[in-house]
């Protein structure tokens, strides 16, 4: 479980209207932190990656999260998601990650991330709501 703060920021935050991104991806070992973000009910989809299946049966349920079962985790999520963004038909030129330490690198730093994506290699499909 989280700790309070995060919960109160985004509650504080959740009026915000314009997304900055097209699509948001959460890679996630619990999936609390993207079922924290689907409180606000954004206008976007997350994608969130989890390898434990029940973590992605649980994210089934929250607004707005698409769950997806990995095998193992990716090298680079930036290839990694214009391969499942295009692969699944969906127009995304930003990419939000929010991620933090994962298995692979337990030391890593809590980020979030704003990713430029080719959009001339994606398909001009848009993920509707």
């Amino acid at each position: 479980m989280m700790p309070d703060a995060p919960k109160n920021f985004v509650r504080q935050k959740c009026g915000r209207t314009r997304p900055i991104s097209d699509v948001v991806l959460v890679p996630t070992r619990s999936g609390s932190a993207a079922q924290i973000l689907s409180r606000c009910k954004p206008p976007v989809w997350f994608v969130a990656s989890s390898r434990d299946p029940a973590v992605c049966q649980g994210l089934a349920f929250s607004y707005g999260v698409h769950p997806v079962d990995l095998v193992e985790e990716p090298d680079d999520c930036r290839q990694w998601i214009a391969r499942w963004l295009s692969k699944h038909g969906v127009a995304a030129k930003r990419v939000m990650l929010v991620a933090g330490p994962s298995a692979r690198n337990p030391k890593a730093n809590h980020r979030i991330e704003l990713m430029q994506l080719d959009a001339e290699a994606m398909p001009l499909v848009q993920l509707e709501r």
